[in-house]
């Protein structure tokens, strides 16, 4: 998965619409993930709804 986080950071460092339209897909499914009732592990999400980074346990 960091692989492909990688990539895609590539793709959209030198342009700011598609920075933040990957960062807004990412918020997104961030917020779907939190809402979902499937807990998997330990992989669970924490900090505000609201932060720009995902913080794994």
């Amino acid at each position: 998965m960091c692989n492909l986080f990688n990539e895609v950071a590539d793709l959209v460092e030198d342009c700011e619409e598609k920075y933040a339209k990957v960062m807004g897909r990412l918020q997104e499914l961030k917020q779907e993930l939190i809402g979902s009732s499937i807990v998997c592990g330990s992989n669970m999400v924490s900090g505000s709804p609201n932060d720009s980074f995902f913080t794994w346990r």
